[in-house]
């Protein structure tokens, strides 16, 4: 039986670095811009905090990925809820 290949460690810890803070430094942004009606200080923890724990969620769902399938998919369904949610709090039209 043919082993099958794999999407290997040596790819995938880059990927899901790289796409873990670009998500992370978008969602800070977005928090810290986009709410309404709050203090400015209460935006950048919300901004700093809610970037920590995307970054982080998405980090560990893409590593603990059994193979590069499960990892776009994780990826986009994890990517598509955060802009959903994202737009509905800061009141994206």
């Amino acid at each position: 039986m043919p082993r099958r290949q794999t999407f290997g460690w040596v790819w995938r810890v880059p990927f899901a670095t790289t796409v873990s803070l670009i998500a992370a430094a978008a969602t800070g942004d977005q928090l810290t811009r986009g709410l309404v009606g709050y203090e400015p200080l209460e935006r950048l923890y919300a901004g700093l905090f809610g970037a920590l724990a995307v970054g982080l969620l998405l980090l560990v769902a893409e590593l603990l990925a059994p193979d590069a399938d499960a990892m776009a998919g994780r990826l986009g369904v994890a990517l598509l809820l955060l802009g959903l949610a994202l737009g509905l709090l800061t009141g994206a039209r």
